[in-house]
């Protein structure tokens, strides 16, 4: 079983690179990690 999540971000001058850094860094990909991980 696999769970994708996209999201899909515009802005200009890499900001949508900034974004994804923001939100790895801040721990929102770790947390959905691992509620992925209770759900199985």
């Amino acid at each position: 079983m696999s769970f994708t999540i996209n999201i899909y971000y515009k802005r200009q001058n890499g900001s949508a690179k900034k974004f994804a850094n923001e939100m790895i860094s801040s721990g929102i990909v770790d947390e959905i990690r691992y509620i992925y991980k209770e759900i199985k």
